[in-house]
Formats: structure tokens, sequence, C-alpha cells
């Protein structure tokens, strides 16, 4: 099947060799121990994360007299992408895609609507 979808291996960056020193698991495991306190108290966690998808660009090619430069015409499709994301320990979610780029007014609002909507659910 790998050959049929002409996928191939490659290798990644592995990560370095401070994230298993002693110091960095002691600090995941008590970030971890807080977070089921936190739990515990019947508090919901809500995980956010930002994402921007680039600028998408289709190239398209004409049949050319040979001999003659080609011509290659280039369509920005988008001027990008951005998400922004949050899923909460309850397994609920809450996301808005934007045109461009976040910046700290779209991120602001963004959680005013968050905490807007999760004081009308409660």
């Amino acid at each position: 099947m790998k050959k049929n979808m002409k996928l191939k291996w490659r290798k990644i960056d592995h990560q370095g060799e401070y994230v298993n020193k002693r110091q960095n698991i002691e600090a995941r495991y008590n970030f971890a121990v807080e977070l089921l306190e936190v739990l515990a108290s019947r508090k919901t966690i809500i995980n956010f994360d930002e994402s921007i998808i680039g600028g998408i660009c289709i190239k398209s090619f004409t049949w050319e007299k040979r001999g003659s430069i080609p011509g290659i015409v280039i369509k920005r499709a988008t001027a990008g992408i951005s998400l922004l994301l949050a899923i909460s320990s309850d397994g609920l979610r809450y996301f808005q895609f934007m045109k461009g780029i976040n910046n700290q007014d779209s991120v602001q609002l963004f959680f005013i609507d968050l905490a807007g909507y999760r004081q009308c659910k409660t």
C-alpha cells in the first residue's frame, strides 16, 4: 500500500536531551499532579492553542513554443488563515477561524466570547 500512495519516510528532528533531564521530568510530573488537583476540585481546565496556516499559492503552467521562456502564473489564493482553538476538560471545543494573522485584539475577543459562552452554559 505504501508504494501505491507514493509515501516515503523521512527523518525528523528529535527532541533535545534537555527534555529528559531530571528537573524537566520532575516539572512535568508536578504540573500533572497540580492539574489533577484542580480537576478533583471540580474546576474546568481549558487548554488554548493558536495555529497559523500560511498562504496558499497555485501555480499554473501554459503551453509555449519551443525555445521560448516558459511562463508561470502564480495566483495567491489566500493570505493565510489563523485558528484559535480551546478544549476544555469537560470535552467541549471552541474554535475561531480568521483570515490573516491573529493579534492581541483578536485573541482577547476570543477569550471574552469564550468566557461569555461558558457563563451561559453553567
